[in-house]
């Protein structure tokens, strides 16, 4: 994969951290279309009931994960989840959007096992509009970074766990 060899043609330029840093981010943003496609096509559409249940909200849905950004080691990724509504009475609440930050570190130590790998990746934002419900938020977030390896790594074109 395109990435693979991008990130095996610098590598011997990668032992000063701070060259590297400004490589990972050239390389990272070059190919934040194909990281991205990757972490969708891995994360999209999982769904989770809310623990402990709430009185408007069922479960927690993964809508997406936008492209990543990298700024020198550092990568952020957006994400987009929904609050699906409970029903009651035979009236249904309406579902509920939100937006999440997660941020990482590439961790450089991997590519000489020709791994590509984030670490330490953690919801720092989480933003529901209109949400009066800070149970069903707290979970959102231990949900979204549940969902995320620690490492979270690349390698042969699929996103691994490295355990």
């Amino acid at each position: 994969m395109q990435i693979k060899a991008a990130l095996f043609s610098f590598f011997s330029i990668l032992r000063n951290n701070d060259s590297c840093c400004r490589d990972v981010e050239d390389t990272g943003n070059s190919n934040a279309d194909a990281i991205g496609l990757l972490l969708n096509e891995r994360m999209s559409g999982k769904t989770a009931p809310l623990s402990p249940p709430t009185v408007l909200y069922e479960s927690v849905r993964i809508d997406g994960v936008g492209n990543p950004e990298f700024d020198g080691c550092t990568v952020t990724l957006p994400f987009d989840f929904s609050f699906i509504g409970t029903s009651v009475g035979g009236i249904k609440n309406p579902d509920q959007p939100g937006d999440a930050v997660v941020e990482g570190t590439w961790d450089i130590n991997e590519l000489e096992n020709g791994k590509v790998c984030f670490t330490g990746l953690e919801v720092t934002t989480l933003t529901v509009d209109n949400s009066p419900d800070p149970v069903a938020e707290e979970f959102a977030k231990y949900y979204i970074n549940e969902q995320l390896n620690d490492p979270e790594c690349f390698e042969d074109g699929k996103f691994k766990s490295n355990i």
